[in-house]
């Protein structure tokens, strides 16, 4: 029982499209969301809430790492951006966050 408390839950995403990957794995949702914007799959609203747009998507995949590992990880992260209002939201929260917004055909 004492070796699970030496150890944290850390996550990487990826964007995708039908399925498909179409950037590298990152270690903050924030990144990988720029992923999907650059290729037109996603955008923010008017009051901050990120939409993925159909056929737009997000892979998400966690582990558990040792917890000083998982905290100079964590800690490389931070360190390179200044925090987005989205960021805030806890990982179970994570997907609450996304919305799919279907892309009109032309």
């Amino acid at each position: 029982m004492g070796d699970s408390l030496n150890k944290k839950m850390v996550s990487w995403y990826r964007a995708t499209c039908f399925g498909r990957p179409i950037g590298p794995w990152r270690k903050s949702v924030r990144t990988a969301r720029e992923d999907l914007i650059a290729e037109g799959l996603g955008s923010h609203d008017e009051y901050g809430c990120f939409f993925v747009t159909v056929p737009g998507g997000m892979d998400r995949q966690s582990e558990w790492m040792p917890y000083d590992e998982a905290v100079a990880l964590t800690t490389s992260v931070k360190r390179g951006h200044t925090a987005h209002h989205s960021e805030s939201l806890p990982i179970a929260n994570l997907d609450r966050s996304m919305r799919l917004v279907r892309r009109p055909r032309n």
